[in-house]
């Protein structure tokens, strides 16, 4: 008898541990860098304290920073509530770098493949195979709008982009973090 109460305190105890740490990391659970979805403007700036923003328009912020070594833009996007919905990286690239555009890309999409090994290989589109058969003209056409690169991965709460695209002379170069829609809420969203 006196075994029992004891093994029953000890899985109870056990048990109570259990949820309060997963209550725990669920309340506390990373969707980006620091922040979580939902987080409000005066949230997410509290976690850059020795930073003055970069960029701060109605509905989002951003600071100056680094990845992997690159140049970036951090960026964070707010719903017209005020909570955070969508964050990331414009990677700064030289309006001439073609090249060396698709070469930052191919490392940053190397690491994000090593942190998620389970993901897709990135999508290489053309809309304008001019240079398809040209590898060494590939920066070119990144820059002027011919081939764009995609990668896409979702995680429970989160779904990641990472781009590489162009427009005449810019370079948009982007790893993106958005909140994932719930499959509820998507099929709303389908019907209207």
């Amino acid at each position: 008898m006196q075994t029992e109460i004891s093994a029953t305190k000890t899985v109870t105890l056990m048990g109570v541990v259990l949820l309060l740490s997963l209550s725990s990391t669920w309340a506390y659970a990373k969707d980006f860098r620091d922040a979580t979805w939902g987080m409000t403007l005066r949230d997410v700036i509290a976690l850059h304290p020795e930073e003055v923003p970069a960029d701060r328009r109605i509905g989002a912020i951003a600071f100056d920073g680094k990845l992997a070594g690159l140049e970036v833009l951090i960026f964070y996007r707010f719903d017209e509530e005020g909570a955070l919905y969508q964050a990331g990286y414009d990677i700064l690239t030289d309006e001439d770098a073609g090249s060396s555009a698709i070469t930052a890309y191919e490392a940053l999409n190397g690491l994000l493949r090593q942190r998620y090994p389970e993901s897709s290989t990135p999508d290489q589109a053309w809309r304008n195979p001019l240079f398809e058969d040209r590898p060494d003209e590939w920066g070119r056409a990144v820059r002027i709008g011919h081939m764009s690169y995609e990668w896409v991965h979702k995680v429970p709460r989160t779904t990641i982009s990472h781009t590489l695209s162009g427009n005449r002379r810019n370079i948009s170069h982007t790893l993106q973090y958005e909140a994932a829609v719930e499959e509820a809420d998507q099929s709303v969203l389908e019907q209207l």
